[in-house]
């Protein structure tokens, strides 16, 4: 059985996507939408 790291990364990095996603949107939710524009550009 091959192990396919180029499936594995791109799956790793969906899901770092996909809980990045998860907290802009909580946090967007709790912190002010000024806040969260203003820190946006720098990540």
């Amino acid at each position: 059985m091959t192990f396919n790291l180029d499936a594995l990364q791109r799956a790793a990095f969906s899901l770092v996507g996909a809980l990045f996603l998860a907290t802009v949107f909580v946090g967007s939710a709790v912190v002010p939408s000024e806040t969260v524009v203003a820190v946006a550009p720098v990540a």
